[in-house]
């Protein structure tokens, strides 16, 4: 298994971020949108908030991030 390829991360707030990645379990390759945050000895951890995603499901979810996105821009 490799080490995972970080895309993004987006501090929010001074312990924790969302971050982007791609992984591989069993073989294939997955992208995973997480939640990480700072335990108490400093070490940066997984948390429980987040998805994983097949590579066949991201243009879905890229094409309706997008329609939320123009819908909020309209809405400002």
């Amino acid at each position: 298994m490799r080490e995972p390829d970080i895309l993004l991360e987006l501090p929010r707030g001074p312990k924790e971020c969302l971050r982007v990645s791609i992984s591989e379990f069993k073989g294939r390759e997955y992208c995973d949108v997480r939640i990480w945050y700072i335990d108490r000895d400093g070490v940066t951890r997984p948390g429980k908030s987040g998805i994983t995603l097949r590579p066949d499901a991201i243009p879905a979810v890229i094409e309706a991030l997008q329609a939320a996105f123009a819908s909020l821009e309209v809405s400002r």
